[in-house]
């Protein structure tokens, strides 16, 4: 009888630990915000050089096709915000992409 109650108590530990990792493992990352001052018609520019615009596609957009095309992701809720006016570029990343997306701005800025 004893070890038929040990049995059940063990395995709904298990059971537990198992639920409680999935709920966890489900949350998104953190998310933090970069700013890139930057020259926006230049950027723009070079941008449109190394990937062709689609029909109606938005400059943000047509960043976030390259950012997939260099392998790039960028997990919801991530975000892509370009400024024309003030001339910056705010992207709300995971902090383990941030150096792949420091290396992308840099190859759109230099237009290579």
């Amino acid at each position: 009888m004893k070890t038929l109650i040990t049995f059940i108590i063990g395995t709904g530990l298990i059971v537990s630990s198992f639920a409680d990792s999935a709920a966890t493992s489900a949350k998104p990352p953190p998310m933090y915000t970069h700013v890139y001052k930057l020259d926006y018609g230049t950027f723009v520019s070079h941008l449109r050089q190394l990937v062709p615009p689609r029909v109606g596609e938005s400059n943000e957009e047509l960043l976030l096709r390259f950012a997939k095309e260099q392998h790039i992701k960028l997990p919801k809720p991530s975000s892509i915000v370009l400024n024309e006016k003030q001339g910056w570029l705010k992207v709300t990343m995971p902090r383990a992409v941030r150096a792949k997306v420091d290396k992308l701005v840099q190859h759109v800025v230099e237009g290579k």
